[in-house]
């Protein structure tokens, strides 16, 4: 099948697109054209009785700039290598990320001791990772849902964490 008019444009331009994205500007040319010839510079011309002067040494390739992080993402990528270390995974994982991403990298706690330890004066609740609610002490299911962690009841709160027994907005 033979293209002609703005179908066969079309095409051209599709295929000159193509061309750039693979090769880049300087090597892409439309189809049935001619290359332009490379353009060429002379040498400075070297005055009496000077000596030549050396040829310009090749520049180095400049070393791949990491591109600064927002403290956002610096705080996540910390929080993804703690749980790393910790090998946490599913719902401890996000359990831990959420506390972590608060501000509280030790958020979420298997012991209830050491949530009692790190918490202080605050109380230590359990956080069921997959209903997003938590649950006081003294209740039926603190500490014995199948998924969840002991964490401080400010840290769960702001982790979106809701109390047990009340509504979700």
């Amino acid at each position: 099948m033979r293209l002609t008019g703005s179908g066969a444009k079309v095409m051209r331009g599709a295929i000159l697109l193509a061309g750039l994205l693979m090769v880049g500007p300087a090597q892409a040319q439309a189809p049935g054209t001619t290359p332009a010839p490379a353009r060429q510079v002379a040498p400075p011309a070297a005055s009496a009785g000077a000596a030549p002067a050396a040829a310009p040494a090749l520049a180095a390739p400049a070393a791949a700039a990491t591109p600064s992080l927002s403290p956002q993402q610096e705080r996540m990528r910390a929080c993804n290598a703690q749980a790393a270390e910790k090998k946490l995974a599913g719902n401890d994982r996000q359990a831990f990320m959420s506390g972590c991403l608060s501000g509280n990298a030790n958020a979420a706690f298997k012991a209830e001791g050491e949530a009692k330890t790190a918490c202080g004066t605050d109380k230590v609740v359990w956080a069921n990772s997959d209903s997003q609610i938590f649950h006081a002490g003294g209740s039926q299911f603190f500490g014995k849902t199948a998924e969840g962690a002991f964490m401080c009841q400010a840290t769960a709160a702001k982790a979106g964490y809701r109390a047990a027994g009340t509504r979700a907005n």
